[in-house]
C-alpha cells in the first residue's frame, strides 16, 4: 500500500527534477552561447547605429557653425554697404 501512495518527495522530483535531467545539457550550452552571440550582434548593431547618429550631429553642427560665420559676415558687409 505504501509504495503505491504518492509522496511529496515522488511530485516534486517527477515535476521539477525529470524535465531538467530530459534536456541533454550538451544541447543547453550552444544554445545559451547563440543567445549570447545574438546579443553580442545586437549591441554591436546598435553601437555603431549610435556612432554614426554621434558622427552626424557633429557634422551637422560643423556646417550650422560654418553657416552662422557666412550669415553674420554678410550682415556685416551689407551695414557696411548701408553707411557708405
Amino acid at each position: 500500500m505504501a509504495s503505491s501512495t504518492i509522496s511529496l518527495s515522488n511530485v516534486y522530483q517527477l515535476s521539477i527534477l525529470m524535465p531538467r535531467q530530459q534536456v541533454n545539457k550538451l544541447q543547453m550550452f550552444p544554445d545559451i552561447l547563440k543567445q549570447k552571440l545574438l546579443k553580442e550582434v545586437t549591441n554591436k548593431l546598435f553601437i555603431q547605429k549610435r556612432m554614426a547618429m554621434a558622427s552626424l550631429m557633429r557634422k551637422l553642427a560643423n556646417q550650422f557653425q560654418i553657416n552662422q560665420r557666412i550669415m553674420l559676415r554678410l550682415e556685416s558687409l551689407q551695414q557696411n554697404e548701408i553707411i557708405y
